[in-house]
């Protein structure tokens, strides 16, 4: 799906990272560990294609969408309410959680959001209310390459749960770099990134990559 050929780039603070050997298939599981946020940050933007890597390729075997979680936030406009939001950019009728397929009503449910919640604009609904849709937009992706690290860290059990639920049914490939015990199920492989800016990848025993 996509590879990351001895791949190092620079952060914000000028540290050097890599290089990266990476080789990321389609609906993978990776735990991220280590990153600091400027080499999170800056990881993202060769993802995403915001940025080239100082040395190596980024080789796309197709053409992929990239979506992360920072960047569902940041659409979450405050003058806008819920309603106006899904009028724009409508949920999918159906959403794979739990290996079964279900509503996106009741995927709402299970976040314990209710219609009443969806008419005020998001500036004046309450923070709880803000995290859960951003978490609804969030497992209702189908991104190619889904990269979450805030997300994933929110201690709100509605979340957490669907999150959880939600881990094996994704239809992309998904990079959690949050830490180990807040990522919502098993990964298939772990990138670490060390205080010098080295990077290690490592395949899990027994996980067999689950297709390109």
């Amino acid at each position: 799906m996509m590879a990351l050929n001895s791949v190092t780039f620079r952060t914000s603070e000028r540290q050097t990272i890599g290089p990266i050997h990476l080789e990321l298939f389609r609906r993978q599981r990776v735990l991220l560990r280590g990153a600091s946020e400027p080499a999170y940050a800056a990881l993202i933007d060769i993802l995403t294609g915001q940025e080239l890597p100082v040395t190596g390729r980024v080789v796309e075997l197709e053409t992929l969408s990239v979506q992360t979680d920072r960047h569902l936030r940041e659409l979450l406009l405050p003058n806008k309410s819920i309603q106006e939001l899904l009028h724009e950019v409508p949920l999918p009728d159906t959403i794979w959680i739990g290996a079964r397929r279900r509503s996106a009503q009741v995927v709402m449910d299970r976040l314990e959001l209710s219609p009443h919640q969806f008419r005020k604009p998001l500036k004046m609904e309450s923070e709880e209310v803000l995290r859960r849709f951003w978490a609804l937009r969030f497992v209702s992706s189908n991104a190619d390459l889904l990269i979450g690290r805030e997300i994933f860290e929110l201690q709100d059990e509605p979340i957490r749960r669907v999150l959880k639920e939600r881990w094996g049914d994704f239809p992309g490939t998904v990079l959690c770099a949050a830490s180990a015990e807040s990522c919502p199920g098993p990964a298939d492989a772990l990138v670490a990134i060390d205080a010098n800016g080295g990077v290690h990848v490592e395949r899990v025993p027994g996980a067999v990559p689950p297709g390109r």
